[in-house]
């Protein structure tokens, strides 16, 4: 439901009509409806271009111009607006065009008040449920925008190690809801790249900016020919898929010719990092383009080159060589569910607590016979996910915050454990308190949003309260705002705003030198009569006859 008020504007050539009208919504619709008035189509045509209103109640018979003249030109400029014809004329062809040009409703004068306040409820309902609507479809694209470099991550990550084959149209599909630009139907071209100085960019939004500014010097130099998209991994390497752009420079360059293309562009990408970012590289590139269905092949031979004969290498540009004979490593199905560790970063800096100890377990079920063989892959696996942890406590600097709770010492000493279970145990304890760390965090930082709504609520009751200000305010869309705002306090923001204002009008009231139409104004309100029925309807009381009760 909107926690503002809806704007209604009453529009009659009557006076005595508008006037009665607006003072019988006042009185039924306090919270819920601002009122405006006007005496003519063109006085509220023009009032609307200065304020738009949510509810149109119009007379159809007016001079110059009449109320269905009016209706058209509001839907074309303002189409959400609810539309409530008022007419002393009970004519079907009225009626006919009214409902054609999806009003509201159709009323006439003679009816009773209570058929024009369901009228104006029906179209209160109207907007709110149309309000939810468009609310919940704000939110889930605003949270698939979040999560959308997580999907597309995860996306591909598993088609890199997974091994596992998916349809070109299927793919497709998937490239597309994910908005990566690459072609399912085409090969692509792996290059890998691992970060070896990052300079002085210890904080993990200069690193992400990194990241971001080398995107942008590898457009630069290869965006005109080929199209690409990177993947980081390791907290430190990531890796480029790229393709031969689609259209007229596809004739220039080539499936065949396209690694002699982007190795030649390799050293002026890594000397301008290092020149203009301040970050070393090394660059290793495929010598030929794969298929999708390959991908994860080429990608576990690349970064057993990378890993492992070129571990130790610093700032280095290699194309894959021809003749490389791929050494040997323990068996290839736990090798591919190891090369999802880096997962676990991901579900720890996303707060996923549930995935992550998912993952965990299924990679421990890996190792768990002590054979000499699964000796060495228990000892990498610790290590790797103890890595993971101090990257995340070091970025986010927490890890001073953290240390009577976690101790580093016996983190990061395998050996300090009796067994390997016990080592699993005190990854998980750490991980526990990580998770809970963080929701922590987050529920903080929800409370400091409500402790400033009520401070600028306290300090503005003269000024602009509307939800639409407030979530500006402290950068939330308006309807996340109400939720979280009820989630946290048990009670709306409007109900808030009216409990703070009733309170401090009160409060007023005991300061005999204050007018009642300046408590009003302090308070916010359009005019002392609609301070006075906001007030009896809270009280029972009018505003004079509260400061006589009170003194």
């Amino acid at each position: 439901m909107n926690e503002n008020p809806y704007k209604l504007m009453v529009v009659d050539d009557e006076r005595m009509i508008v006037n009665g009208l607006v003072q019988l919504i006042e009185d039924h619709f306090l919270d819920a409806v601002e009122v405006r008035k006007a005496y003519s189509g063109s006085e509220a045509l023009a009032a609307l271009h200065k304020y738009p209103v949510d509810i149109l109640m119009t007379d159809i018979h007016m001079p110059a111009m009449t109320g269905l003249e009016l209706q058209k030109e509001v839907k074309d400029r303002w189409p959400k607006c609810q539309m409530i014809f008022l007419t002393g004329f009970n004519d079907f062809e009225y009626v006919q065009e009214a409902i054609r040009n999806e009003s509201t409703d159709y009323i006439l004068k003679t009816e009773d008040d209570t058929v024009i306040l369901d009228a104006i409820q029906k179209a209160i309902t109207r907007l709110n449920n149309q309000f939810q609507a468009e609310a919940f479809l704000a939110n889930a694209q605003m949270k698939m925008k979040q999560v959308q470099p997580i999907l597309q991550k995860e996306f591909l990550w598993r088609i890199l190690n997974e091994h596992e084959y998916t349809e070109v149209e299927q793919l497709q599909n998937q490239l597309t809801d994910l908005e990566i630009p690459l072609c399912a139907d085409q090969p692509v071209l792996l290059v890998l790249t691992r970060i070896d100085d990052w300079g002085n960019k210890s904080s993990t939004n200069d690193r992400l900016l990194m990241q971001y500014a080398i995107s942008n010097i590898v457009s630069e130099y290869m965006g005109s020919m080929t199209t690409h998209y990177s993947l980081t991994y390791d907290n430190h390497k990531f890796i480029w898929l790229i393709q031969v752009k689609q259209g007229d420079q596809s004739k220039i360059i080539t499936n065949q010719s396209i690694p002699s293309y982007v190795y030649q562009n390799l050293e002026a990408i890594m000397t301008t990092c290092k020149q203009y970012l301040g970050v070393t590289l090394s660059m290793l590139a495929a010598n030929h383009v794969v298929s999708w269905s390959m991908s994860a092949s080429k990608f576990l031979e690349l970064q057993r080159i990378l890993n492992i004969q070129f571990a130790t290498k610093q700032e280095f540009i290699l194309l894959e060589p021809e003749e490389y004979i791929p050494i040997p490593l323990p068996t290839t199905s736990i090798q591919i569910q190891l090369s999802k560790i880096p997962m676990l970063g991901t579900y720890l800096e996303t707060g996923q607590r549930e995935p992550y100890f998912t993952l965990f377990v299924s990679l421990i079920k890996l190792v768990q016979d002590n054979s000499k063989e699964q000796q060495g892959i228990q000892l990498h696996l610790y290590y790797t996910i103890v890595s993971i942890y101090i990257a995340y406590l070091y970025q986010s600097g927490i890890l001073h915050e953290l240390s009577h709770r976690i101790d580093i010492q016996t983190l990061t000493h395998f050996e300090g454990h009796p067994t390997f279970e016990s080592a699993v145990h005190y990854l998980q304890q750490t991980a526990e308190v990580i998770f809970s760390h963080k929701k922590e965090d987050i529920a903080e930082r929800d409370r400091e949003v409500v402790r400033k709504i009520k401070q600028y609520i306290k300090q503005n009751l003269a000024g602009d309260l509307s939800l639409t200000r407030i979530a500006s305010l402290v950068g939330f869309n308006r309807s996340y705002l109400s939720r979280l705002y009820k989630q946290m306090t048990g009670k709306g923001l409007s109900e808030y705003i009216f409990e703070v204002r009733i309170h401090h009008a009160k409060t007023l009231l005991r300061q005999p030198q204050l007018k009642i139409h300046e408590i009003s104004d302090l308070l916010g309100f359009e005019s002392p009569a609609y301070f006075t029925r906001f007030f009896k309807k809270a009280t029972n009381l009018t505003p004079t006859e509260y400061r006589e009760l009170d003194h």
